[in-house]
């Protein structure tokens, strides 16, 4: 390997500092392999994308429940609040 040194220069800070066999190791077990192709932002997008589209396909009276549900959730945790704050005034 007569390049080694100029690719793990090319390879991200925190790889830089591995010696080979270990770098060798990462590559065959694929642990870096998705974090070189899709970067993190990508991977949200990409889980954004799959989470809508899996939105989407639920049926509209089914989408309509778990928005009031998630509504009347948000509604009670607050009033819990609410009693609490009120509780501990007096």
């Amino acid at each position: 390997m007569p390049n080694t040194e100029k690719n793990i220069k090319s390879f991200p800070p925190t790889l830089k500092n591995r010696n080979l066999r270990e770098i060798s190791l990462l590559f065959e077990k694929r642990h870096y392999f998705l974090e070189r192709l899709l970067p993190l932002t990508r991977l949200t997008t990409l889980h954004r994308r799959i989470k809508d589209e899996s939105w989407n396909m639920l049926p509209l009276q089914k989408r309509e429940k778990k928005k009031k549900m998630a509504k009347t959730k948000k509604k009670k945790k607050w009033e819990h609040e609410e009693e609490t704050v009120l509780a501990l005034k007096s």
